[in-house]
């Protein structure tokens, strides 16, 4: 975790210098340590809330329209790995409900699964 592993004065330089955030060689004030920390905190929590959220996602779709094809599970994947958390709370939402996998991504005419599973 970004707090345990920065949580030194020494620590904390080290990590604004790898952000770009000051010179190395100048020292971090307590102040900007504490936001820095948060900063970093926060990053990280919502990088593993977006995360359980993609795997979350791809379980649905997985589970209400079984395997597809190799073209549209690389749409569908590229999709979910550039969505806001707002998408895919509205994605799992219309996952869970929608009727074909187009309700969910709309996908374009020639990425949508064929009647009858063909390619």
């Amino acid at each position: 975790m970004i707090s345990d592993m920065y949580h030194t004065k020494g620590h904390a330089d080290d990590l604004a210098a790898n952000l770009g955030l000051k010179p190395n060689g100048q020292t971090v004030s307590d102040e900007r340590r504490r936001v820095w920390l948060k900063l970093g905190n926060e990053i990280g929590r919502l990088d593993g809330l977006s995360s359980a959220k993609r795997t979350a996602l791809e379980s649905i779709v997985t589970a209400r329209f079984g395997t597809l094809d190799a073209s549209v599970q690389e749409i569908i994947h590229e999709k979910i790995g550039m969505a806001t958390l707002k998408q895919l709370d509205r994605w799992i939402l219309l996952a869970a409900t929608g009727k074909t996998i187009d309700d969910v991504f709309l996908l374009p005419r020639q990425a949508r699964p064929q009647p009858g599973g063909g390619d």
